[in-house]
């Protein structure tokens, strides 16, 4: 059997955050090396748990903990992985100046 996925009524009631709707989101995350990590998640605060638990990316297991920095919401699982790999292929440079322009002050002490 493969895994199929589930129905909202499934998804909402597992769901421990505020992402109760059927969206998706690309997100970048700050590791403890200074490096960004971008992925997609439908709950990007309980993807950072999952990473810093040690059962996320391989990317991120020897980089912990590591800090959300940056989510933009998307309009379905087609959208955020298109933006995922958008992202991937940006340098850090690009990467950093979204972060600055658009993280919302996530992961990001105010002065």
């Amino acid at each position: 059997m493969h895994d199929a996925i589930p129905s909202f009524e499934a998804i909402g009631s597992t769901q421990s955050s505020a992402y109760h709707e059927l969206v998706y989101f690309a997100y970048m995350v700050r590791c403890a090396d200074g490096t960004l990590y971008t992925g997609y998640a439908r709950d990007p605060d309980a993807r950072v748990k999952v990473h810093n638990s040690r059962k996320g990316a391989k990317y991120t297991r020897s980089r912990l903990p590591v800090s959300l920095v940056y989510s933009e919401q998307c309009e379905s699982l087609s959208a955020a992985l298109t933006r995922e790999r958008q992202l991937k292929r940006w340098s850090r440079a690009q990467k950093e100046a979204l972060v600055r322009a658009r993280g919302s002050g996530l992961g990001r002490k105010e002065s």
